[in-house]
């Protein structure tokens, strides 16, 4: 029974894990990186036309580079996101690989206790 609990809280955190992270770092990061190559292109189609328009949407194009570059940063630190209820306030964590493995080998700790 408690066995049960605890791998099915185990399996909920991982779920946790994956579902956060991609809201949190991969779909942004992706979402940005696709927003300044339409910017980029659109800033290729106003060079001909309105120099102004041109500069805007160049200085839109870098900007979110910059942006979706941070999140990639994340992405290759190999960060996760844990989302957190506790009093009816919603936290988010961003933790390390390190620490997510240890999280991992704590509840495989305490399933190894549990079923001696």
């Amino acid at each position: 029974m408690l066995n049960q609990i605890l791998s099915d809280s185990k399996l909920n955190f991982q779920k946790n894990i994956a579902r956060q992270t991609a809201i949190r770092i991969i779909l942004p990061g992706f979402f940005f990186a696709f927003a300044s190559l339409a910017f980029f292109i659109l800033a290729a189609l106003q060079k001909k036309e309105d120099e102004n328009g041109y500069y805007f949407f160049m200085y839109i194009s870098v900007l979110f580079i910059i942006i979706s570059l941070k999140f990639m940063v994340l992405l290759l630190k190999k960060q996760k996101v844990y989302l957190m209820k506790k009093n009816k306030k919603i936290k988010y964590y961003y933790i390390t690989i390190k620490q997510y493995k240890d999280f991992i080998q704590r509840f495989d700790a305490r399933l190894t206790v549990n079923k001696q």
